[in-house]
């Protein structure tokens, strides 16, 4: 499990998960960041307090039943009342996620 207490996009911080997550294809076939957000829904379970967010990084895209990475991010509120796709679409399209 990590931490990350001074996650901010606004200063181009970039969570970099490219070397855990094993692609099945759906990255490559992503023809834009919509595309590759959806896909990455079967690998980044996101959830949020309003305060805290936490991620669930599948490295395979096979949960349940497998244990994933879990990223807290500490005073960061990404999904911020939206939903997993669009705090996703939003991260690549800013340069501030990083998956293959």
């Amino acid at each position: 499990n990590y931490t990350i207490s001074d996650f901010n996009t606004a200063e181009g911080d970039v969570l970099d998960l490219s070397s855990l997550l094993e692609d099945d294809g759906s990255f490559a076939d992503a023809e834009d960041d919509f595309e590759l957000a959806a896909a990455l829904e079967n690998y980044l379970f996101i959830s949020s307090n309003g305060i805290n967010t936490t991620m669930v990084v599948d490295i395979n895209g096979s949960l349940p039943g497998d244990v994933g990475i879990m990223i807290e991010m500490q005073n960061y509120d990404l999904l911020a009342g939206g939903s997993e796709t669009l705090a996703l679409q939003t991260l690549l399209e800013q340069g501030n996620l990083l998956v293959e």
